[in-house]
């Protein structure tokens, strides 16, 4: 990592990226906002962390840190945390402040290591090792690392033994390769194909035969995006749409305190929704333990309800309640 003129900067960027996007934001409000273009640069450089690096790290700051809130940084999940705290206005003042395009190939900063690196591959190999030398180094790691192997030890090779070259011939060369490669990794450049939120809703129009020998058959070939769509197929909002008896068989089978974590946040309508289906006592107390909790982590919150529709899923499999689909029940589903 390239160091700044402050390590304690450094320190605190590395901190900051360990901890993910909502905790991080919550310390960076605390710090003046003159030092936040310092900090967010610094976050841009950190390196990929290993799990001995988060717990040396954060040791007594932060306990059972999940691995996947330890991420390399970049620019986009530097300016992220500055607009969950400060707001957008502040994260584009910040951004235009550590701004990479004013710096040499620094367009390539901008995208995804995986999207810049398959941006500039086609590229001659003297092309690529001047852009790449160009580049802080952690950064230039990061795009290499999409490289195959041979193609990385030749450009360590082209970089290592890279000659001067003229100002004007070099200027040229990072306008002709900026012009061409910055449509083809910037975000508006990018046609978005929302293929997850399809395959959800054309699962949520089968029945259940189908979703689940779909899913079996995903899962054989990726157990994650099968856990993912599975989750999507059915998100704590969700449950608004249930009706008053599978409400009360998930009150039967929930924990208070993730009820309360859960609905912290919900709408009015959902809220009421378990509300309604409560005893008075139970219903005063569930207020209070909701009001008691003052801006819980968001970690906390998405934890809670993650368990709950966890818990709704394995009614549902079950039979103990139903979750209407567009597509009708099982008995619609063709034999094999």
């Amino acid at each position: 990592m390239l160091a700044t003129a402050n390590p304690r900067i450094d320190e605190l960027a590395k901190v900051l990226v360990a901890l993910g996007r909502d905790r991080a934001a919550a310390i960076l409000q605390t710090f003046p906002e003159e030092l936040l273009p310092e900090i967010a640069d610094a976050m841009v450089r950190v390196p990929e962390l290993e799990e001995e690096d988060v717990t040396s790290t954060l040791q007594n700051v932060l306990m059972g840190l999940e691995e996947e809130t330890a991420p390399a940084g970049d620019l986009r999940y530097a300016i992220d945390v500055i607009a969950t705290a400060f707001g957008t206005e502040k994260s584009e003042e910040v951004k235009e402040a550590i701004d990479p395009r004013g710096k040499p190939f620094g367009f390539l900063i901008e995208a995804e290591p995986e999207l810049a690196a398959r941006a500039i591959s086609r590229e001659p190999i003297g092309t690529l090792a001047l852009a790449l030398a160009s580049l802080d180094p952690m950064i230039a790691a990061r795009i290499l690392k999409y490289f195959d192997e041979e193609a990385q030890a030749e450009l360590h090779m082209r970089i290592a033994t890279i000659a001067p070259i003229n100002t004007q011939l070099y200027e040229t060369v990072e306008r002709d390769m900026r012009e061409r490669i910055t449509p083809r990794i910037k975000p508006e450049g990018l046609e978005e194909i929302p293929g997850l939120e399809v395959v959800v809703e054309i699962l949520g129009q089968v029945s259940k035969k189908v979703e689940k020998r779909v899913l079996e058959q995903i899962a054989e070939r990726d157990e994650e995006l099968a856990a993912l769509i599975k989750e999507s197929l059915f998100v704590f909002d969700d449950i608004a749409l249930l009706d008053n008896r599978a409400i009360q068989e998930i009150l039967k089978s929930v924990d208070t305190s993730d009820l309360s974590f859960a609905l912290y946040p919900a709408g009015e309508e959902l809220r009421n929704k378990f509300m309604d289906n409560l005893s008075t006592r139970a219903r005063e107390n569930l207020a209070e333990e909701i009001e008691f909790l003052r801006n819980p982590a968001g970690g906390e919150i998405k934890g809670a309800q993650k368990r709950i529709v966890a818990t709704v899923r394995t009614l549902e499999e079950s039979g103990a309640i139903t979750i209407e689909r567009g597509g009708g029940g099982d008995d619609d589903d063709d034999d094999e």
